[in-house]
């Protein structure tokens, strides 16, 4: 029996040190820390340029290949933008759009440049308090070609970036706001796998230690 479990032990102690690297491939991370840069303009005069905060973010990134194959963004946040527009609520949601292709090239020491498209666009958005009136319009699909940006490896954790790219506009009293945004944030990957062959070579170390004494 304690042959068996030795056995057993060693099996699971090499499968955790194949399966350690995050770059083991494909890898999805998941948003741990960050924010977008939101910058906003109103006919033609940037009036906002701030971090705002991310949500519902992730990306996962094959290190073989090497591309982005997946990435998503989520931002929400308050902006005043003046006397006439008043305050302008707004939650965009950037996801792959059909057909994505995220291809990378290693630059050294863990990271890659990257380069894709295209990606979809959904906003909500409204605008209260401004002398404008009140402006709550459907959902605002919009899309961007092409954006272009880094991710960096280190151990378990991913550092991603993507460029400042125009989202959507629209149009509210004679004026015409476009919003542009990039983000730049730290994710890792779920415990999932990892962790469950975590709890399984413990459990296998403590049925080995006990007969073992």
């Amino acid at each position: 029996m304690r042959l068996q479990l030795e056995r057993a032990l060693a099996v699971c102690l090499l499968a955790g040190a194949i399966a350690a690297p995050a770059v083991a491939t494909p890898v999805t991370f998941h948003f741990v820390s960050g924010t977008a840069t939101l910058d906003i303009d109103v006919s033609g005069n940037l009036i906002h340029s701030a971090s705002a905060p991310l949500t519902g973010t992730f990306t996962t990134f094959d290190a073989m290949t090497p591309a982005v194959t997946d990435l998503q963004w989520v931002i929400q946040d308050s902006v005043d933008l003046g006397t006439l527009l008043g305050t302008l609520a707004i939650s965009v949601v950037v996801t792959d759009g059909t057909g994505f292709s995220g291809p990378a090239m290693a630059t050294g020491g863990g990271s890659f440049d990257w380069s894709g498209g295209p990606f979809d666009v959904l906003a909500n958005i409204s605008l209260t308090g401004g002398l404008a009136g009140d402006f709550t319009p459907a959902p605002i699909n919009a899309s961007v070609s092409s954006d272009t940006g880094t991710v960096t490896i280190s151990g378990n954790t991913a550092t991603v970036t993507a460029a400042k790219q125009t989202m959507f506009s629209f149009n509210h009293s004679g004026k015409t706001v476009t919003v542009s945004a990039s983000i730049s944030f730290v994710g890792v990957p779920e415990p999932s796998a990892l962790a469950l062959l975590g709890v399984a070579c413990a459990g296998l170390a403590a049925a080995w230690r006990r007969h073992a004494v």
